[in-house]
């Protein structure tokens, strides 16, 4: 995908990666740690260590029924880094217009990167 400076949105700049290196969440070592796990044991470890001091229990929280919504979010968040405008994000995932402002609506995933 070519892109010119007429082209770029507001998302231009969104980045997960730097979000959490800003906030002091993340630095390389973390960084380097976390590529070396499969993406399955990431999901497992994060429920884990949220669930440690519960004895196993996610505050009452459905995991099953929420992973949808998770996994989608997720996906979003990563297009909206990768790609530098929300059309561009649209296209990378396949979606209509329609569903993307769906989507965003239901997410507001630009406020993850403005706080």
């Amino acid at each position: 995908m070519i892109r010119s400076k007429h082209t770029q949105g507001l998302n231009k700049n969104y980045s997960v990666r730097n979000k959490l290196y800003a906030d002091n969440i993340i630095d390389e070592k973390v960084e380097i740690a976390i590529n070396s796990l499969s993406l399955e044991e990431l999901i497992s470890l994060k429920l884990e260590l949220t669930t440690k001091k519960c004895h196993g229990k996610y505050f009452g929280f459905n995991i099953w029924n929420s992973l949808r919504d998770i996994v989608n979010e997720s996906i979003i968040l990563y297009a909206l880094s990768k790609c530098s405008s929300l059309n561009d994000a649209r296209d990378f995932l396949g979606l209509k217009e329609e569903a993307w402002s769906r989507l965003l609506k239901k997410y507001s995933p630009g406020k993850y990167f403005k706080e």
